[in-house]
């Protein structure tokens, strides 16, 4: 029986042990900050509405924001976002020309990006 109907994942880095807790969570050990709540809008999957993407910190913060929301995925295992095919370009404008990131797309439209230009690889 869970407590809440809520999960929480430890990301650990390096060799320390990563975990997911179902039916509750930890603030005290490992929120940051006031915790921000989003109701889940999927039906088949854990998503949330998506109303602008920030990127960096600071002076060197660059925000996409969409005409109208959209749906993000929350996927803990993914090492890619899926864009709709509608948007994919408009982010990649914005990216490449307003945020002034440098951006690659392959064959299978991935978008490869260096949010420092001296970079050695992409992030």
């Amino acid at each position: 029986m869970l407590d809440e109907k809520v999960f929480s994942l430890h990301f650990a880095g390096n060799d320390n042990e990563s975990y997911i807790t179902f039916g509750g969570y930890d603030a005290e050990e490992f929120a940051v900050e006031d915790i921000t709540w989003h109701d889940n809008v999927g039906v088949y999957f854990w998503a949330v509405q998506l109303d602008e993407v920030r990127i960096g910190e600071g002076d060197n913060e660059k925000v996409y924001s969409w005409k109208q929301p959209s749906t993000a995925v929350v996927d803990s295992g993914s090492s890619y976002l899926l864009v709709p095919e509608e948007y994919f370009w408009d982010f990649f404008d914005q990216l490449t020309k307003q945020a002034d990131i440098y951006c690659e797309v392959d064959w299978y439209n991935s978008m490869y990006c260096l949010t420092d230009p001296n970079q050695d690889s992409y992030g």
